[in-house]
C-alpha cells in the first residue's frame, strides 16, 4: 500500500454507499459506490471520487444486495478491506467487502432534498414524472425556500405529499411544515454529482437543523380537514355526509366562527369545501350508492326484488320459456333423424355379415378339395419303385463324367499352347539381351574415349603445374583444404562424449507402487528443493510411465528443471555430468528440425553426423541390452524456446503406445544403419515457460501429452515416512509398467466416468451462446481413462479425476469473447469444490482473461 500513502485511509470507518451494478455474466458479483464517510463523532462528510476510483468489489452474494436495496437507495457499509495485490498490479487503489457488512440507514439519516415545486395543500399531488422516496422522510427545495419534513404516498401513479410528524422541531404541530431559507441551511447540507452530472442534496438528519430559525406552514389537505372537524363532533362523524348532515356541519362552523376557538384559516377552507359539496348535483346519487353498499341497503334491495318479482321479471320469464320450447322441438326432430340413420346402418351391417359368412363356408370347401388333390399326388410319388430312382441317378452320373472328360481334353490342349508360347518368349528375351549388350558396349566405348581425352588434358595441366613451383604450392594448399572438408576436420577439437556404463539395478527393488513412492520421497527430502506430497509423486510417476512425453509448466523458479533432475537421481538413472540413462538437453532458440536434436547424414563424408546435444549417441546405446533394464530419461529444458512440434517431429508419432516400436529414419542411405530404434524404456520430460519469448504448444502436441502444473505453494509439506531409504541402485523398468500401467481387470469408476462425460459435454456443446467449442478427442479420453484406472488405486477417486482433468483437458482451453466466458463459468460450476486443483487453474484462466479483453487460454 506504500504507493497510495498520500490517500486517506477509511477502511476502519463506516461508509454510506449505493449499488453500482453487478458483474457482466456473473450477477452474484458486483460493485458498491462510496459516497459519504461517517466519522467517529458521527459527523458525515462527502468522499472525493479519486479515493475509490474502482468502487468497492463484492466477490459473492451480490444478489442479496440487489434484493435488499432499491436503485439509488443509500445504505451503510460497516467494513471494507484494501486489496493490495490488485492495487499493486493495476497501480490504482482497489477495495473489497462482503455482503454481511451492509445494513439499512436509520430512517432519520440522509434525508433527500428534492428540487421541485411544492404541491398545493388541497390535494398535495406532485406533477407526473417526479419520483420520491416512499419509505423515508424528505424535504422540498422550492426556489429559495426549503419545506419539510414530508413523506410521499403513491396513488394511481402519482405521488402525494403528507407532512411528517417529528419531535426534533419544537413548536411544529401536526400537519405543519417547517420553512427554512436555503441560504441559512446550505452549510449543513451534503452535495455530490451523480453519474449524469446532476446535483444530489442530502440533509444528514433533522437534528442538525433543529436549532435554526424556521417559519411554519399549515399544510393540512382537504380530506384531512373534513376529518379534523368531524372528529370534533361538529356534524356527524361519517365518511359520507348527507345534505342534511353537511348543512348541520355548516351551521356548526358558523357558530365556531362566532366564538373563535378554531383557526380562522381552517374554518374558511372548510366552509368553502362544504359549499362546493352542497352545490354538487350528484350528491343524491352518491348518497343512494353509498346506502345500497351498506348491510341495511342490501337487505332493502333483496326484499324489494322478492316482493315485486312478477312485475320486474315476468315478461322476461315468458320470453325464456318460449325460447326453451323452440329449442326442445328442434332437439326432438334431430333425435328422430339420428334414430332413422341408426336403423339403416344396422340393416346394412346384417347384410354384410351374411355375405361374409357365405364366403367363409365356400373358401373352407375349396381348401378341403385342394388338400385332397395334394395328398393324391404325394401318394403317387411314393409309389415309384427304387429301381427307377437308381436309373435316374446313373443317367445323371454318365452326363457328368462326359463333361469332365471334355474339360480334361481342353486343359491338356491349353497346356501345350502355353509351353509353345513360353519357348517363343525365351527366344525373344535372348534376342533383346543381345541387343542391349551391343548398345551398352557402344556407350562404354564412347565413355572411355571421353575419359581418355580428359586424362590427356589433366596430364598436360599437371605437367605445367609441376614445372611452375608457385602453382604447385597453391595446388597443394587447395588439395589439403578440400581433404579437410571431406573428412569433417575442424580447427578446434570436438569434445569427446564420455559413455559411462549403464547403471546397475538395485538388489532390493520396491515390492509395491507405494514403496517406490516412499523411496523417491525419501530421496527428495535429502535436498532443499521443492517438496511434494505422495499424491503429487504418484501423479508424476503415472504420467512418466504412461506418456512418452510429459510437460512440466509453471512460473520461473518454481523448480521444474530441478524436479526432473531429482527424479532421475532418485531412480539412480544418472546426473547432469554422467551419460548413463539420463541426459540433459537444453533447447536452443531457432531449432526447426531433427538436425538440431539428432543430427543429419553428411553426404560429403558419407556418414551420419550427430548434433552436439548427444541425443543420437544416447539413443544408439539403447540397442545394447544393459541399457534396456532401467528407465531412460531425456530432459528437454526450456522446450518451447522453439516449436516442439517442429524439432521433435520425428518423435511425435511415437507418442501413441501402439507406435512406440516404430524406428526413426535418420536419412542414411544404408537402410539398416539409417534406422534408429527407440526402446520401450525411453521417456521424455520437458519444462516450459509462458511468456513473450516462447512458442505456443500446438493442439496436435497437446492431444498427445499431459501438462503438469507446478505451483509455488502447491505442496508445503512432504508426507513420506522416515522408515524408507532411497534406492541404492537403478529401478527395474518392468516394475514401473507393473505398478503404473492399467491391466485388463482395471476399470474406470462410474463417478469418474460421469464427471468426465459432463465436462466433455460442457466443452463440446455447439451453441452461439457458449462461443467456440473445445473438442476432446478419443485419444485424450483413453489417456484419461488409463490414468484414472491406475491413480484411483493409490489416491482418492476425486483426487485422481482432478489430476486428470487439470493435466489432460484444461490445457486445451483456448477461446475469446463473452460467450466463451459463459462456457468456462458453466465448467467452473461443474467442477465446484470437488475438484479444487482444476477449479484453481480454471479460476486463473478466467481472471487473466477478464484482465486481457476477454481472451482466455491455459498458457
Amino acid at each position: 500500500m506504500t504507493i497510495f500513502m498520500n490517500l486517506p485511509n477509511y477502511t476502519n470507518q463506516t461508509l454510506i454507499v449505493r449499488k453500482n451494478g453487478s458483474k457482466q455474466n456473473d450477477e452474484d458479483k458486483g460493485w458498491l459506490k462510496p459516497l459519504f464517510v461517517i466519522a467517529n463523532d458521527q459527523t458525515i462528510s462527502v468522499l472525493e471520487p479519486d479515493i475509490y476510483p474502482n468502487g468497492i468489489y463484492i466477490s459473492k452474494a451480490y444478489q442479496e444486495i440487489e434484493k435488499n436495496f432499491n436503485n439509488g437507495e443509500l445504505f451503510i457499509l460497516e467494513r471494507h478491506m484494501f486489496d493490495e495485490e490488485r492495487s499493486q498490479a493495476f497501480s490504482t487503489p482497489h477495495y473489497f467487502s462482503l455482503v454481511h457488512h451492509t445494513k439499512s440507514l436509520n430512517p432519520n439519516m440522509m434525508l433527500p432534498v428534492i428540487e421541485t415545486s411544492l404541491p398545493n395543500r388541497e390535494d398535495g399531488l406532485f406533477p407526473q414524472g417526479v419520483v420520491l422516496p416512499t419509505k423515508d422522510a424528505f424535504f422540498v427545495k422550492d426556489g429559495s425556500k426549503v419545506y419539510g419534513p414530508l413523506t410521499a404516498q403513491l396513488e394511481d401513479g402519482q405521488y402525494r405529499a403528507l407532512p411528517k410528524k417529528t419531535q426534533a422541531l419544537r413548536g411544529l404541530a401536526n400537519d405543519d411544515l417547517a420553512i427554512y431559507d436555503y441560504s441559512v441551511i446550505t452549510d449543513f447540507l451534503l452535495m455530490f454529482n451523480d453519474d449524469n452530472g446532476r446535483q444530489i442534496i442530502f440533509l444528514p438528519s433533522i437534528k442538525t437543523i433543529s436549532t435554526l430559525p424556521f417559519e411554519k406552514l399549515d399544510y393540512i389537505s382537504d380530506d384531512r380537514l373534513v376529518a379534523y372537524f368531524n372528529s370534533m363532533d361538529i356534524g356527524r362523524n361519517s365518511r359520507f355526509l348527507a345534505k342534511r348532515e353537511a348543512q348541520k356541519l355548516q351551521d356548526g362552523l358558523k357558530h365556531q366562527q362566532k366564538i373563535k376557538i378554531m383557526p380562522s384559516d381552517r374554518l374558511s377552507r372548510l366552509e368553502s369545501i362544504l359549499k362546493e359539496y352542497l352545490g354538487d348535483s350528484d350528491v343524491g346519487k352518491d348518497i343512494i350508492r353509498t346506502y345500497l353498499k351498506t348491510d341495511e341497503g342490501k337487505d332493502f334491495l333483496s326484499n324489494y326484488v322478492a316482493k315485486h318479482q312478477s312485475s320486474l321479471i315476468g315478461e322476461e320469464l315468458d320470453k325464456i320459456k318460449s325460447q326453451i320450447g323452440e329449442q326442445r322441438s328442434e332437439l326432438e326432430k334431430s333425435l328422430s333423424q339420428l334414430e332413422e340413420k341408426i336403423a339403416s346402418k344396422r340393416s346394412e351391417y346384417h347384410t354384410i355379415y351374411d355375405e361374409v359368412k357365405e364366403a367363409t363356408v365356400e373358401a373352407t370347401e375349396q381348401i378341403k378339395q385342394r388338400k385332397q388333390l395334394l395328398e393324391q399326388d404325394l401318394a403317387a410319388l411314393e409309389a415309384q419303385s427304387e429301381e427307377e430312382k437308381q436309373n435316374i441317378l446313373a443317367e445323371q452320373q454318365r452326363d457328368k463324367q462326359e463333361k469332365i472328360d471334355a474339360l480334361s481334353d481342353k486343359i491338356s490342349s491349353l497346356g501345350q499352347t502355353i509351353t509353345s508360347k513360353n519357348t517363343e518368349l525365351v527366344e525373344i528375351e535372348q534376342r533383346m539381351n543381345e541387343a542391349g549388350t551391343i548398345i551398352d558396349l557402344q556407350g562404354e566405348k564412347e565413355y572411355l574415349k571421353r575419359d581418355i581425352d580428359q586424362l590427356k588434358r589433366a596430364v598436360e595441366s599437371h605437367s605445367r603445374t609441376l614445372g611452375d613451383p608457385e602453382k604447385l604450392a597453391e595446388s597443394m594448399a587447395q588439395v589439403k583444404l578440400v581433404n579437410d572438408i571431406l573428412n569433417g576436420r575442424k580447427l578446434t577439437p570436438t569434445p569427446t562424449i564420455i559413455c559411462n556404463p549403464a547403471p546397475k539395478l538395485d538388489d532390493k527393488q520396491p515390492t509395491s507402487a507405494m514403496d517406490l513412492v516412499e523411496q523417491i520421497a525419501a530421496s527428495f527430502e535429502q535436498d532443499p528443493g521443492k517438496t511434494f506430497n505422495n499424491d503429487e509423486l504418484v501423479n508424476i510417476l503415472i504420467c512418466f510411465t504412461q506418456s512418452f512425453l510429459s510437460i512440466l509448466s509453471g512460473p520461473p523458479g518454481v523448480g521444474k528443471t530441478t524436479t526432473v533432475i531429482r527424479l532421475a537421481d532418485a531412480m539412480n538413472l544418472g546426473d547432469l555430468n554422467g551419460q548413463q540413462n539420463f541426459i540433459y538437453v537444453p533447447v536452443g532458440r531457432g531449432w526447426v528440425s531433427s538436425r538440431d536434436t539428432l543430427g543429419f547424414f553428411n553426404s560429403l563424408r558419407d556418414c551420419y553426423q550427430p548434433s552436439r546435444t548427444g541425443l543420437y549417441e544416447f539413443l544408439r546405446r539403447n540397442e545394447e541390452e544393459e541399457y534396456q533394464k532401467s528407465p531412460r530419461l531425456i530432459l528437454l529444458d526450456e522446450a518451447n524456446l522453439s516449436s516442439i512440434e517442429h524439432y521433435w517431429s520425428d518423435f511425435l508419432g511415437l507418442s501413441d503406445m501402439e507406435a512406440r516400436s516404430r524406428a526413426i529414419d535418420t536419412g542414411h542411405p544404408n537402410r539398416e544403419e539409417g534406422l534408429l530404434r527407440i526402446g520401450g524404456n525411453v521417456r521424455f520430460m520437458a519444462t516450459i515457460n509462458n511468456d513473450a519469448t516462447t512458442e505456443r504448444l500446438s493442439p496436435r502436441l497437446l492431444n498427445r501429452v499431459p501438462v503438469i502444473t507446478l505451483d509455488a505453494d502447491s505442496s508445503l509439506n512432504s508426507t513420506s515416512s522416515l522408515q524408507f531409504n532411497k534406492l541404492q541402485g537403478a529401478l527395474d523398468y518392468e516394475l514401473l509398467e507393473k505398478f503404473f500401467l492399467p491391466n485388463e481387470r482395471d476399470e474406470m469408476s462410474v463417478s469418474d466416468k460421469l464427471t468426465l462425460d459432463d465436462i466433455v459435454k460442457i466443452l463440446s456443446e455447439a451453441s452461439p451462446e457458449l462461443g467456440l467449442p473445445i473438442i476432446i478427442s478419443p485419444r485424450k479420453r483413453i489417456a484419461i481413462q488409463n490414468y484414472c484406472m491406475v491413480a484411483s488405486q493409490h489416491m482418492e477417486n476425486e483426487e485422481a479425476i482432478d489430476f486428470a482433468i487439470a493435466q489432460h483437458i484444461l490445457p486445451s482451453i483456448e477461446g475469446f469473447g463473452v460467450p466463451f466466458r459463459t462456457r468456462l463459468e458453466r465448467l467452473r460450476g461443474r467442477l465446484g469444490n470437488q475438484l479444487p486443483r482444476s477449479k484453481r487453474i480454471l479460476d486463473r484462466i478466467i481472471s487473466s482473461g477478464s484482465d486481457f479483453t476477454n481472451s482466455y487460454s491455459f498458457f
